[in-house]
């Protein structure tokens, strides 16, 4: 389980991803927490996933179902491993 001091370095790099996507205004749909379950492989249970070339697909919806929708493009999670708690993988 993730630390106070974890989750706080967490939210500042969020907030520079979102820092980031705002520049150029670029559209993209963001959502905290989720849990998406690939379909024939283990679920991920990011802190912040990130819809950026495929936000369209998944804006305004109530649950995502990656046999049906798009992965997200950036998917954030606190780690315990490194000094910055962020692990990050791409779809």
């Amino acid at each position: 389980m993730p630390t106070f001091e974890q989750g706080q370095r967490d939210a500042i790099v969020a907030d520079l991803i979102v820092s980031i996507l705002n520049q150029p205004l670029r559209d993209y749909t963001r959502s905290t927490p989720v849990i998406l379950h690939v379909p024939n492989q283990a679920t991920i249970e990011p802190d912040h996933g990130f819809w950026i070339e495929n936000w369209q697909s998944v804006s305004g919806k109530k649950r995502i179902d990656l046999s049906t929708d798009p992965p997200p493009d950036l998917a954030q999670r606190p780690s315990t491993a490194n000094s910055l708690g962020l692990a990050a993988s791409f779809g």
